[in-house]
């Protein structure tokens, strides 16, 4: 995990062949971990790994093999969380929400898992489910501009010019 988080560090940080180097040598470390210990926290990094890689299903059958294997609620959440994230990747909105509500349900304060809900529900066009969504992601992470542009963008569009210049201001 150690090798992965320094490998997107530096890949995102200007340095991608470094950054390259370091996540197939993590990858690499993590499949041999899984040889050595079959266990969900494994498949679960090494799912989330091939997420951040864009290899989606390598990635969820990492996620599903954790899934699997009984994972503790902490994990759960970061499975589901991944599952989800697969399926916007994939463009299919109406999988990523089930994901979603069950992370919330089995952490409501998982990290961006309200805006994420949000979004989804606004491209579906169920656009009261996401300003509720919005709304949630901004007590939970009132310093995350994203909810704001996205509640300031439907308030525009219902034509809430003051409903929209006071989300802005409180952004």
């Amino acid at each position: 995990a150690t090798l992965v988080g320094l490998g997107f560090n530096y890949k995102n940080g200007g340095m991608a062949q470094r950054g390259d180097a370091l996540l197939a040598r993590g990858e690499t470390v993590l499949r041999e971990s899984l040889v050595t210990q079959d266990s969900a926290t494994g498949h679960m990094l090494l799912g989330e790994l091939l997420l951040g890689l864009e290899r989606n299903d390598e990635s969820e059958q990492e996620l599903l093999k954790a899934n699997a294997l009984n994972p503790i609620p902490a994990e759960q959440a970061s499975i589901e969380a991944g599952l989800g994230n697969i399926a916007m990747h994939r463009e299919r909105m109406d999988e990523a929400i089930p994901h979603y509500q069950h992370v919330t349900e089995l952490d409501p304060n998982y990290g961006g898992i309200w805006f994420s809900l949000g979004f989804a529900h606004r491209l579906l066009g169920d656009l009261d489910t996401a300003e509720l969504d919005y709304q949630h992601a901004i007590q939970q992470e009132p310093h995350d501009i994203r909810p704001y542009s996205e509640l300031t963008a439907i308030y525009m569009n219902r034509g809430n010019i003051e409903q929209a210049r006071a989300i802005i201001a409180q952004g």
